[in-house]
């Protein structure tokens, strides 16, 4: 289980409310030459959309 997965249980298991949506985990780095998302949607059934963003 990555650390970013292991926080997200923590949210649902401890913070989330029985009437909330499912907890998504988004991480964003910024290097001096690239930028790393990375996601975790644990118990999450839906299907997701990913797209392309520019700042």
């Amino acid at each position: 289980m990555s650390q970013l997965n292991m926080y997200q249980t923590v949210v649902n298991d401890i913070l989330r409310y029985p009437d909330d949506k499912p907890t998504i985990g988004l991480l964003l780095l910024k290097g001096k030459n690239k930028t790393l998302v990375e996601y975790s949607l644990t118990r999450y059934q839906n299907p997701i959309s990913v797209a392309e963003w520019k700042n």
